[in-house]
């Protein structure tokens, strides 16, 4: 009731999207997301917003065993090297290992645990992420390069 009131709403419409959320529905009415849809495509059609192009970036097959040992070796090794003890390497080796999920059966309990109407977008967020790995192992390689 208190987070009803804060927000401005009644208390009917807290409970129902609660109970569309908990069910891993979408927390708007279909007649509302399609309202929602509609402003969105519009803006984008103005120019309001940037459009996301589809991911260039082709869709990684399941890591083998043998490349999922590598990677945490890698990781383990970065993390004992004392070079990487400066605050970017800090900072890198932590997003290393926060990206670092081997275990196929992780990845396919985050993805279950997306809701249905955030699919599309937590999809493109990933895409996203990936494109920004890519180039910045580009800009690493392209660095050590130059260094030689």
């Amino acid at each position: 009731m208190e987070l009803a009131e804060e927000a401005g709403i009644s208390v009917g419409t807290a409970k129902d999207v609660r109970d569309r959320v908990r069910s891993g529905r979408d927390p708007l009415p279909p007649r509302l997301r399609a309202a929602e849809n509609r402003r969105e495509r519009t803006k984008a059609e103005k120019g309001d917003v940037p459009s996301v192009p589809a991911s260039p970036l082709p869709i990684p097959a399941p890591l083998s065993q043998d490349v999922a040992a590598d990677i945490e070796s890698v990781v383990n090794a970065l993390l004992r090297d004392p070079s990487m003890r400066t605050d970017a390497g800090r900072a890198l080796l932590y997003l290393l290992r926060m990206h670092a999920v081997q275990d196929g059966d992780k990845w396919r309990q985050l993805a279950a645990g997306v809701p249905g109407h955030r699919a599309e977008t937590v999809a493109r967020a990933a895409r996203r992420c990936a494109e920004q790995w890519a180039r910045f192992a580009k800009e690493v390689e392209g660095g050590r390069r130059r260094r030689r």
